[in-house]
């Protein structure tokens, strides 16, 4: 009984951080996330993380939802550029690419629009910011399950940065989303920890 009462237990506390974990982020970037770029002054640049969209024309909800959010925000602000931040396969299909074209097909010139097709998880993303030296806020445009662990990353490894939420899944967030993204969090902590400690990324945790 006493074995069946510790392995309970163990999983209670393993449940407890795992969800602890992902609150912690969200509580600590709550005022880095912004309606509109009109609160942010300063040099500014709008960044659209990869999706992992499809390798198709039907790219998944996360992928459309930031697009169509930026696409918004560029209307409004002309004065506003944009990177496109994702993977590419080293064969037919580049994330950003598939991005970019969305954008000049919605009357965004191609001159606002920067690419950086080397990001194969938001942790690059933000690696590849933190080496462009720079003064500018990179603003983040995604999901809100998806924004909280962003902007912690990018906090902790001191790129200044702030968000703002683009759509979601029409009818809500799925739970097995919520629960990806709560195990992603996880991975973001160990992910920056251990490049903080060593100066490399984990080839594991990659």
């Amino acid at each position: 009984m006493s074995k069946t009462i510790s392995i309970f237990l163990s999983i209670l506390l393993i449940y407890g951080i795992y969800r602890f974990n992902a609150w912690q982020m969200q509580f600590s970037t709550l005022k880095m996330v912004v309606n509109s770029t009109e609160a942010i002054t300063g040099n500014k640049l709008l960044v659209i993380p990869g999706s992992g969209g499809e390798h198709t024309e039907r790219p998944n909800f996360q992928f459309n939802g930031r697009v169509e959010k930026v696409i918004e925000m560029l209307k409004m602000d002309t004065s506003l550029l944009v990177l496109l931040s994702g993977f590419h396969d080293g064969k037919e299909y580049a994330e950003t690419t598939a991005m970019g074209k969305v954008l000049v097909r919605n009357g965004i010139a191609e001159e606002r629009i920067s690419y950086d097709s080397l990001a194969h998880d938001t942790f690059q993303t933000i690696l590849n910011l933190q080496r462009r030296n720079t003064d500018q806020t990179f603003i983040f445009v995604t999901q809100q399950e998806h924004l909280a662990r962003t902007l912690w990353m990018a906090k902790v490894m001191q790129v200044k940065v702030a968000g703002i939420i683009a759509p979601g899944k029409s009818g809500g967030t799925p739970e097995w989303l919520k629960a990806r993204e709560r195990l992603a969090c996880v991975k973001s902590r160990l992910n920056v920890y251990y490049f903080k400690l060593t100066g490399q990324r984990n080839r594991w945790l990659n």
